[in-house]
């Protein structure tokens, strides 16, 4: 399953975001699920900016317009 993304590029959280952010993720889905196993996973895709996007433009691309 694919959550929303939170977490747009690289590095624009921080380890504390990313940590509650998969500590929310996972009592989510235990809710949903009911007990979980410890090793049921949450993962984070921490992507570069120039790596994705939408509309034919990177996020690169459009940060570099923005400025």
């Amino acid at each position: 399953m694919k959550l929303p993304r939170p977490f747009q590029t690289q590095e624009t959280n921080t380890k504390r975001e990313k940590a509650a952010f998969i500590q929310a993720a996972f009592a989510g889905f235990a809710a949903l699920l009911g007990d979980l196993h410890e090793e049921s996973y949450i993962y984070v895709q921490d992507v570069r900016a120039a790596s994705y996007g939408y509309g034919g433009r990177t996020k690169e691309w459009r940060y570099q317009r923005a400025s």
